[in-house]
Order: structure tokens, then sequence, then C-alpha cells
């Protein structure tokens, strides 16, 4: 393997292990549900979450296309290491959910979406080659 194959497969692997905490994050709500929680739903938690989760796709979006004209392989790198992580930031905002009670559609949107995009941002090669 050469030095470009290597660096394309430390990618990958990282890629791999990013999508497999969405598989922790499912495997955690599940059973904090057969818990029981003595807090109610909070209406501002209901606006913000899902406002948050939102910026953070978008900013998870843009820095992926960032990330495709970058003119090293060490910058392309990072900004797609980054996108992935903005990416699990949104299942992340739908587990801050469920400890906060609130209604699981909530969850069930921000998993789907999170899992989505990262499955989007799988490296393939370098744009630039």
């Amino acid at each position: 393997m050469n030095s470009d194959q290597n660096k394309v497969q430390v990618m990958r692997t990282l890629w791999g292990a990013l999508l497999m905490s969405h598989c922790l994050f499912i495997y955690l709500t599940i059973n904090y549900l057969h818990s029981e929680s003595a807090v109610g739903p909070d209406d501002m938690m209901m606006k913000i979450l899902p406002f948050m989760a939102f910026i953070a796709a978008i900013a998870s979006f843009w820095i992926n296309r960032k990330a495709q004209v970058q003119k090293t392989f060490d910058q392309y790198f990072v900004f797609s290491i980054l996108s992935c992580a903005l990416a699990e930031s949104v299942h992340i905002f739908g587990i801050v959910g469920i400890v906060l009670s609130l209604p699981l559609n909530y969850y069930f949107s921000f998993a789907a979406s999170g899992i989505a995009l990262h499955l989007y941002y799988f490296p393939r090669k370098y744009p630039a080659e």
C-alpha cells in the first residue's frame, strides 16, 4: 500500500469508528427508555434542541463541501472528520432530548438525520486526485 492508500484507509477506519458510536447511542437510548424519568418535557428545550441540531447539520454539510476543495490531503482529512463529528452531534442532541423527556419522535428524527449525514460522508477518495 502506498502512502495515499494508507491515509484513505485511516480515514475510513475513523469514519467507521464514528459510525459505530451511533450504534452505541441507540443502545444507550433503548436502555434509558426502560428506566423511569422523573423530569417532564421542557417546552424551551423542545425549541432549542431542534434548532441546535439543524445548525450542526448545516455546519456539517458546509464543512464537508469545504473539504471537497482542499488542496492537500491533510486539510481534506481534517475537514472530513469534522463533518462526521458534527453529523454525530446531531444524534447526540437526540439523546439529550431523551434524557430531558422530550417525545420519542424527536429522538428518531435526530438519530435518522445524524446517521444519514454520517453515511453520506463516507470517504471515497481524495477529490483533488
